[in-house]
């Protein structure tokens, strides 16, 4: 086994051949000269004292990077004001380097999508992590401190969970929506003041339910106007020109989902599936 000054921590077999190396196997960080092809990704722990994985990724694909939590997309590279698009072509892997981080195409030859940064000199180094918050960041190691030089969502009330389940977040504070409270079975998450009602649950523990028996005991808690949820700028409504009614009755047909965001200029219905996150303070929604 060898440790080569890149990082890349290396096993060789009897003829000096590569078995196995540490680069292939990401963890939530990537260092200068490591690739993050398309397909593969990097995983959050769940906390600085626990390195189990934890719910959030960033996915690289062939025209972007993401970030996501339990599959929803709450984050793009390609938003970033600091990001620009150089080549059409199809993305092949990303990498961060002295000088900035980037998603490569065309066999290495060119830098589809830069993020330019101020160039690093040795000794210092830069790596790319995905924080435990679900946060994106570059930094660097100078003088014994590390210095972020590129954090994303900047503003944490973008980030899936921020604020738990059902939480409000606005100008990086949480709270619980009128009608909620803290739960005291779920931290941090929000859940109804009223104990007889109790949170939606997905699929598998309504198996024994039909749909109309599901639909005849499910009943809606109205959010503050102005809600929005951080998963609607990156999905399509399950229908558009209906009203909260229409909405509400197509939720309670499917058992994986938990609460529907409609949209009262347009009319479009949001459904949320499966799992539910943090709600920010927007427009247009309740």
């Amino acid at each position: 086994m060898q440790l080569l000054e890149s990082g890349n921590l290396v096993l060789v077999d009897a003829f000096n051949n590569t078995v196995w190396e540490s680069f292939d196997s990401p963890t939530d960080t990537i260092v200068v000269g490591q690739r993050l092809p398309v397909g593969k990704s990097l995983v959050s722990s769940v906390n600085e004292d626990e390195i189990a994985k934890g719910d959030y990724k960033l996915v690289v694909v062939e025209n972007d990077a993401m970030l996501q939590w339990n599959g929803m997309t709450y984050w793009k590279l390609t938003m970033e004001p600091k990001a620009f698009t150089d080549a059409y072509t199809l993305v092949e892997y990303m990498m961060i380097s002295s000088n900035g981080l980037f998603l490569v195409g065309a066999n290495g030859t060119e830098r589809v999508i830069q993020v330019i940064l101020d160039e690093v000199k040795d000794p210092d180094f830069r790596i790319a992590k995905l924080e435990e918050n679900g946060q994106f960041s570059v930094k660097r190691f100078s003088n014994g401190n590390w210095i972020s030089e590129f954090d994303s969502p900047i503003d944490s009330c973008h980030v899936a969970f921020t604020c738990k389940k059902l939480g409000v977040c606005d100008e990086g504070r949480c709270s619980c929506p009128p009608g909620f409270r803290v739960s005291s079975e779920v931290n941090g998450s929000c859940a109804p003041v009223d104990r007889n009602l109790v949170m939606p649950v997905s699929c598998n523990a309504s198996l024994n339910m039909n749909v109309t028996e599901l639909g005849n005991r499910v009943s809606y808690l109205r959010l503050e106007n102005g809600m929005d949820y951080f998963a609607n700028d990156f999905i399509e409504p399950v229908k558009r020109g209906v009203n909260v009614s229409a909405c509400q009755d197509l939720c309670s047909k499917k058992c994986s989902c938990l609460s529907v965001f409609h949209d009262q200029s347009s009319g479009s219905c949001y459904m949320i599936e499966n799992f539910l996150g943090s709600i920010l303070r927007g427009l247009g929604f309740w």
